[in-house]
């Protein structure tokens, strides 16, 4: 499938995208329609349609992963997220862009998408891979209804009428269809379960190595304090003699 790739988002150090190009205020445009935690945005120009994927990470931060079709369009939107969502899981668990927090929450791992070249090339890879197990529901894109305003869109839930969100995106600019809830893969479920255990035990580890370290602590003042013990007895002692020697009996 012929299709151009997007990585896009706010990870920090204000906005990044890459390939960075004119679509900057098309994905930006989406961004400020993020209500929640998740969504898909569309937008057609024409016969330009982008399908995008934003998810919010900490501190206003999010990300963004977009294709770009010309012609035709995506005839089955109840696959738009699982398509998405497989992907950032994939991003999430290689841990260039975005990673785990300690606390199990995901955030972004680089300020700069440039920085990241690697993980950017097996992203656009993955994305393409799975448009291109998605063949089958391509159609070829009607003729735009020019009655609508560019500025017009449509707000939906994911659990909405698949068909009515499909003629939302064929016939309007713009269309969001936002996902509140399940928004985690299983894999992505699984591997925080893991981190947060793997955490858990490091911090277990972590106060019985400062209990150990303040132990030695108290054994070494307790040492020093037992060598000057000694040491001052031993100096009363000599003491002792000398004044025994030379005073009382000279």
């Amino acid at each position: 499938m012929n299709s151009s790739v997007y990585i896009f988002g706010n990870l920090g150090n204000g906005y990044a995208q890459h390939p960075m190009d004119s679509n900057q205020s098309i994905f930006q445009e989406m961004f400020a329609h993020l209500k929640g935690k998740s969504m898909i945005a569309t937008h057609r120009d024409t016969d330009l349609i982008e399908y995008c994927y934003l998810r919010r990470l900490n501190d206003n931060k999010y990300i963004g992963i977009g294709v770009s079709l010309n012609g035709i369009y995506l005839d089955n939107p109840a696959d738009l997220f699982p398509m998405f969502e497989n992907v950032f899981s994939s991003m999430v668990v290689n841990g260039e862009i975005v990673h785990f927090e300690n606390n199990g929450t995901i955030t972004s791992n680089v300020t700069q998408l440039y920085k990241k070249q690697e993980e950017i090339d097996r992203v656009v890879l993955l994305v393409q891979e799975e448009l291109n197990k998605r063949d089958a529901f391509c159609e070829k894109l009607p003729v735009l209804n020019f009655g609508v305003a560019n500025t017009d869109f449509k707000e939906f839930s994911s659990i909405d009428s698949a068909e009515s969100i499909n003629q939302a995106i064929i016939g309007y600019p713009w269309v969001f269809i936002y996902k509140e809830t399940k928004i985690d893969t299983a894999t992505i479920t699984s591997c925080r379960g893991v981190f947060l255990r793997m955490n858990k035990s490091i911090e277990e580890k972590d106060r019985e190595l400062l209990r150990l370290n303040v132990e030695l602590a108290k054994m070494k003042r307790r040492q020093r304090n037992t060598l000057l013990f000694f040491f001052f007895l031993f100096l009363l002692i000599l003491l002792g003699i000398v004044i025994w020697i030379k005073v009382l009996f000279p």
